[in-house]
């Protein structure tokens, strides 16, 4: 009975001896790790495959009484955590790289090979504390890695010049490389174009008859009357309107056509213009936001022509709406024969896309 009792009092603490050793060794292991960098970055200036970067690295130090005297950074295909073996990425170069636009500690310079490799440079100045826990620089110049997916960046501070000693604190960073996302988009050619005797503002659903009824001609009063086009196109090389067709005419009897002229009662003459007139009183100007303008030879007041396939409106460019009114003014001589005249004019728009 007794022995019993003596041999479980020696596994009793042989067991408590074991699991002291155990929890020591956890500690110990623990204790090991540099503390954590604050928050840090790695913005590229181009996350293309094995494109020449810009890789603007940031970070903020938690330990600023610590004398600070290198940095080293590891590229790494595999892991962010320092514990990790590190797989360097497939391609990507940092050694050609320029240090260059340090922000809040500096005095660093770029060592040399050895002590720089294609995947881990180490950054040595001066032992000194940190003015700011704010640091941040540039390393202009490194190809990217080959690879399309998730990298990662190492950063280890140090007392030492040259990275050597325990590290003060350390901390990881992901990035990745990627192919461009592309958007395309097409605006398709545009030519908005109507003709009616009136027309509501630019709508030209709203437009009315095709037929303008000039009334009896008299020696003794000049007839008038207008109609309306709309117009606007995304041409970039502008467009043009063209007037076709032929004066008023009955069987082989015509009405003369004018040539930049007024209109003088008693004289047979048949015009157009793109403009307000007073004598007579008809058409109106152009209006809308669009960048048109009435041709030159049908952009006076008071001034009459017909010319066949003669253009009466344009512009150089894409326009927005722009509404022209055609005046048209008859007179007719005692000697004009009698007969129903008419004509057929046609408004043709040409966009230069």
């Amino acid at each position: 009975m007794q022995r019993r009792l003596i041999s479980a009092k020696y596994l009793l603490i042989a067991g408590v001896f074991c699991l002291a050793v155990v929890l020591q060794l956890f500690i110990q292991a623990q204790a090991s790790a540099a503390p954590s960098l604050g928050p840090r970055f790695n913005r590229l200036s181009s996350s293309l495959p094995s494109q020449t970067s810009v890789h603007n690295i940031g970070m903020v130090l938690n330990n600023t009484t610590s004398q600070l005297g290198s940095v080293r950074i590891t590229y790494c295909s595999n892991s962010p955590i320092l514990g990790d073996a590190c797989t360097p990425s497939t391609g990507l170069n940092a050694l050609v790289s320029t240090y260059r636009n340090e922000v809040g500690n500096t005095g660093f310079t770029k060592l040399p090979s050895p002590d720089s490799t294609t995947n881990e440079i180490i950054l040595s100045r001066t032992p000194a504390v940190p003015t700011s826990p704010n640091f941040r620089f540039e390393l202009a110049g490194v190809i990217n890695p080959d690879d399309l997916g998730t990298h990662y960046v190492r950063i280890q501070t140090y007392e030492s010049v040259d990275a050597s000693g325990p590290a003060l604190e350390e901390g990881g960073i992901a990035f990745s490389i990627n192919r461009p996302f592309q958007v395309a988009a097409e605006v398709p050619p545009f030519l908005k174009f109507c003709v009616g005797t009136a027309i509501n503002q630019f709508d030209c659903a709203s437009a009315t008859t095709f037929l303008l009824n000039l009334g009896v001609l008299s020696p003794q009063i000049t007839s008038a009357a207008s109609s309306q086009f709309v117009v606007a196109t995304n041409a970039g090389n502008g467009f043009s309107v063209t007037m076709a067709g032929t004066t008023l005419t009955s069987g082989n009897n015509t009405i003369a056509a004018m040539l930049n002229a007024g209109s003088s009662v008693g004289t047979s003459q048949f015009g157009v213009n793109v403009r307000a007139n007073n004598n007579p009183a008809v058409g109106a100007e152009s209006v809308g936001p669009g960048a048109a303008f009435a041709a030159p030879n049908y952009n006076v007041p008071n001034n009459f022509r017909f010319v066949n396939n003669e253009t009466i409106a344009g512009g150089p460019g894409a326009t927005d709406n722009k509404k022209f009114t055609v005046s048209y003014v008859t007179n007719v001589s005692q000697a004009q024969p009698a007969g129903v005249y008419a004509t057929t004019i046609s408004f043709i728009c040409l966009a230069n896309f």
